[in-house]
């Protein structure tokens, strides 16, 4: 019996260091560079066994029995395995602990990220799962512990877990210095890379919760205000224009990859009425942290990477585009063509002071073309709105027609055939993403052409959110050398969707060149001729300085680029960090005299 209980303890604590292991090899998808990161980061490893021995005993302190433990531990981290691999692939950055919030989007994704999912192969994991644990519950002891001893091993537990968690406020963090593990927040993959996926998620925990700046203070905020540029120079007319925002999903140029079509352009609208590069803070993904610079003029280089503020912070009413130009006279609709509770946009355009949001749900006719809402669809929803209010209309309106994956035949016969020059997939891929951009071209000339029959006053802003998910494209055609290790100028390049900006009253617009999505909303009020916040005066001193920022490349005002911000503008970085904190988790000592027009 006693060797049996050695046994038996001996696996208990042999299944966690396996389990590790075993994540790692899945994660790395190689023996060798698993072997050699446990080879340059033990401790690393064996902390992140520690976490999985706790998570494994707060299971047997419930099922009272070792065996069903380790494998209910190891189906939950197979699953963590999966949706990590499938997150990487999909929008090109690891599991976070925020992504529990996402489950909804997951879901209704589920038929396009279908043949990412070896089913066969999860259905019979599934299957194996049921098989093992029937006959561990019949055939193996659950008496392992009285309730004593199972309430203080589920206490014990508990406590450490919460301890490594928090690691930041107590010993752990000085073990997670000395086994070298690092959060860099501003490379989630390579966070993981170094730091394996459970303690790369652990790693992450405390940036749930932001941490107040510096000396953060009213006398501190007031002062920054207070040295704040009050004139910019910008001409305000007694012209009040209607203002379209288009966020085009996904758009971007193929003539980027050197592919044109028929000897020609794909996207002639936009290349007659590009103005410059927007600059997004998101690859492949995470639509909404463009939308949230460009609406709020704040920026993710101030949040946590991976953060999507949406779904995170966004809980009360905060000053936007929407909200100013609502003081300004202006009636204000967000439009989405898909559900809107998707990213949480059905409370957050509320806080934002949107007058009005519609969406998938609103639609009394559903076109499509191919899987989403037909980019027309987008149009004529503008079009009724600027018709229908007789103040000056604000329209900010998001569309989904290009959403990835692009491996499909969507549009069936009315695909056109833009290359056969390449593997098949990515013919097929190039295929598909560019008849939907050279549909969505053509109805962004026909949205300029419906307003000018309009006869009022309109300006046009269209960019697209982040740059395709297109696989391995990039690498195949030789955009990037190596997605894992890019140089400066690849991670702008892997940042910049292209900007139209086009009015009918008469103002020229000069082009900008590289300009982050935040310091986008100062712009379209300057070419509004509106009166501008003053907290817009400071986008554009920032702008001007810095117009390209972003966690993993700056670029400079000489066109330069760095990772980090020059130190000879540090202090203006700290004004906009410290502003932005007083706005979204502060006491707002900022709110009346930044955010008010006068």
């Amino acid at each position: 019996m006693r060797k049996k209980y050695l046994l038996m303890g001996l696996i208990y604590l042999i299944a966690p260091i396996l389990g590790v292991y075993l994540i790692e090899v899945s994660t790395r998808n190689s023996f060798e560079l698993t072997n050699l990161w446990i080879n340059e980061n033990v401790q690393i490893f064996i902390v992140s066994s520690l976490f999985f021995l706790l998570i494994q005993s707060l299971i047997v302190s419930i099922t009272n029995n070792i065996y069903i433990s380790i494998v209910l531990s190891y189906t939950l981290f197979y699953f963590l395995v999966q949706i990590n691999t499938y997150k990487l692939q999909i929008l090109d950055n690891p599991l976070l602990p925020w992504d529990i919030f996402f489950v909804n989007q997951v879901l209704d994704l589920a038929p396009v990220i279908y043949k990412k999912i070896n089913i066969s192969f999860t259905v019979f994991i599934i299957f194996l799962v049921i098989v093992v644990l029937f006959f561990l519950v019949k055939y193996t002891r659950f008496s392992l512990m009285n309730v004593t001893q199972r309430v203080l091993l589920f206490c014990i537990s508990a406590f450490l877990v919460v301890l490594i968690v928090n690691y930041p406020n107590n010993y752990f963090q000085k073990i997670f210095d000395a086994s070298e593990a690092k959060l860099m927040s501003w490379d989630q993959k390579a966070t993981q890379n170094k730091n394996g996926l459970i303690l790369g998620i652990i790693l992450n925990m405390p940036s749930v919760i932001i941490d107040k700046p510096n000396n953060y203070s009213k006398a501190k905020v007031d002062n920054y205000v207070q040295n704040i540029q009050k004139e910019n120079g910008n001409i305000v007319s007694d012209i009040k224009p209607n203002i379209v925002i288009v966020m085009s999903e996904a758009f971007w140029e193929l003539n980027n990859l050197g592919i044109g079509y028929n000897s020609t352009t794909l996207t002639p609208t936009v290349d007659k009425f590009k103005k410059g590069e927007l600059v997004s803070p998101t690859f492949g993904g995470g639509t909404a942290n463009t939308e949230f610079e460009v609406l709020t003029g704040f920026s993710m280089n101030q949040l946590p990477g991976g953060s999507i503020p949406y779904q995170q912070y966004i809980s009360k009413d905060i000053p936007s585009l929407a909200s100013i130009l609502g003081e300004q006279g202006y009636n204000t609709a967000a439009l989405h063509t898909y559900f809107k509770y998707f990213w949480n946009r059905n409370e957050v355009y509320s806080h934002l002071g949107f007058d009005k949001f519609i969406g998938l749900e609103d639609l009394n006719e559903q076109k499509y073309f191919g899987t989403y809402i037909d980019d027309a669809v987008v149009n004529e929803l503008i079009i009724n709105e600027v018709r229908e209010n007789k103040e000056p209309t604000f329209i900010y309106a998001v569309t989904m027609q290009n959403h990835g994956l692009y491996s499909d035949t969507r549009y069936g016969e009315k695909t056109l055939n833009i290359t056969n020059s390449y593997s098949n997939e990515t013919n097929q891929i190039i295929n598909t993403y560019g008849t939907g951009t050279n549909y969505s071209d053509n109805e962004l000339k026909v949205l300029m052409q419906q307003l000018e029959e309009l006869k009022e006053p309109s300006l046009v802003v269209f960019f697209g959110d982040h740059l395709p998910a297109l696989g391995e494209v990039y690498d195949e055609l030789g955009y990037i050398k190596d997605m894992d290790n890019k140089t400066l100028e690849e991670e702008l390049k892997m940042k910049q969707t292209p900007l139209v900006v086009w009015n009918n009253y008469g103002k020229q617009i000069t082009n900008l060149n590289s300009i982050s999505s935040s310091f986008l909303p100062s712009k379209i009020i300057e070419w509004a001729e509106l009166k501008s916040p003053l907290y817009f005066n400071f986008l554009n001193d920032f702008y001007d300085e810095i117009p390209g920022y972003t966690s993993l490349v700056k670029v400079k005002n000489d066109g330069s680029l760095s990772l980090e911000t020059p130190e000879s503008k540090k202090s203006l970085e700290e004004v906009y960090q410290t502003l932005q904190y007083d706005m979204m988790f502060g006491d707002r000592y900022s709110e009346n005299v930044l955010f008010k027009i006068d």
